[in-house]
């Protein structure tokens, strides 16, 4: 991994609080947090067609539900709020401290589990109750040991218990929240399966939670945003990971400005071709994770970067509807990527800039 650093990672983010999250310490490493993009993975030929083959799995027409409402001007302003260095260990407090730094309460909470965890956590109840959407990602693999769970043995029903248990946790939560189901699926092409594994473990798990009237949860197919520029050759790939219009609520990508040798990228440059693919599939668009580093040899350029992000969503890339930003200094593979908000005061009185935008009026 040497050319060009990844989105961050689902398994390897720590929340590091233990007070109310059960499983939270980091998703795979084979999503998002690796230290460079991945080469492109070895097989798939599975069409990238909207139109998904049938599977054993039967998924029952959607039902009018408390989902998140998708907002019809602007877009939801959310948070990965990650652990230190200086920052509390209680992940309430965190996120009130990251909430009163910008001058705004987060639309949406972000937080990431491991394959066992307790889904929904207290956190997720606590959150909603102080008026944020909860997402959640849940990464197939096993945090304590790194293990992959396969997408083939999820879709045979083999883990239907532990699905049951998440799908009636939310239905208790009765708040609308957000489901991420193995975040960067094309990253695990061939150690967790193929493309047909992965759409049939998503249609399956939907399948699961819409059988216990888990109506509230809105369902989100997440990529790297990487995947579709021409340099990846994963484009196809990518394409054929998509689950089906009738399982998939909302699609996403995770837009990173790595700043790797020099190749400053803008957010158009980083989102561009993925929401050419993703706004033909007429569902509201999003930001799971998105972010930028400093820029070493220029002062303010991380804010500039910041206002230049907000110039193109509010202009030209209007179906996002969610942007979830990843607040964390992370150590992937012997390298700092440091997408904090706050690493220089520019940096955090241009990112409250733009969290204060009409663009961002929407909340939960």
């Amino acid at each position: 991994m040497t050319a060009r650093p990844a989105s961050v990672s689902a398994r390897s983010r720590a929340i590091g609080a233990a007070l109310l999250l059960v499983v939270t310490a980091a998703a795979c490493s084979t999503s998002s947090s690796s230290a460079a993009e991945p080469s492109t993975a070895a097989t798939t030929t599975s069409t990238t067609s909207t139109t998904i083959a049938p599977t054993t799995t039967t998924v029952a027409p959607a039902v009018a539900s408390p989902k998140p409402k998708v907002p019809t001007t602007g877009a939801y302003f959310g948070t990965w709020r990650g652990p230190g260095p200086g920052r509390p260990t209680d992940p309430r407090q965190n996120i009130t401290d990251a909430e009163a730094a910008i001058g705004r309460k987060y639309a949406i909470d972000h937080q990431f589990y491991g394959w066992g965890a307790a889904i929904p956590s207290a956190y997720e109840t606590w959150t909603a109750a102080h008026g944020r959407i909860p997402m959640v990602s849940l990464c197939a693999c096993k945090f304590e040991t790194g293990t992959a769970v396969k997408w083939a043995a999820i879709a045979s029903g083999k883990y239907d218990s532990y699905l049951s248990s998440i799908a009636r946790g939310f239905v208790a939560l009765k708040q609308p929240a957000f489901f991420v189901f193995d975040s960067e699926p094309e990253r695990q092409s061939g150690l967790k399966g193929t493309a047909a594994d992965y759409r049939a473990a998503f249609r399956h798990v939907v399948a699961v939670f819409r059988a216990k009237k888990a109506d509230s949860v809105a369902f989100v197919f997440a990529t790297t945003s990487y995947a579709f520029l021409p340099e990846s050759g994963q484009s196809a790939l990518v394409k054929s990971f998509y689950p089906g219009d009738n399982v998939v609520d909302w699609v996403a990508a995770d837009p990173y400005n790595f700043d790797t040798a020099g190749a400053w990228h803008s957010l158009s440059y980083e989102m561009g071709p993925w929401y050419a693919w993703a706004s033909t599939l007429k569902k509201p668009l999003a930001f799971v994770e998105w972010g930028t580093k400093e820029d070493a040899t220029q002062v303010n350029r991380k804010a500039m970067w910041f206002r230049a992000a907000l110039d193109v969503l509010d202009s030209r890339y209007k179906d996002v509807r969610a942007v979830v930003y990843f607040d964390e200094r992370k150590h992937e593979r012997g390298t700092i990527n440091d997408w904090r908000i706050d690493t220089s005061p520019t940096s955090l009185s241009a990112f409250a800039e733009v969290a204060k935008s009409p663009w961002f009026r929407a909340h939960a």
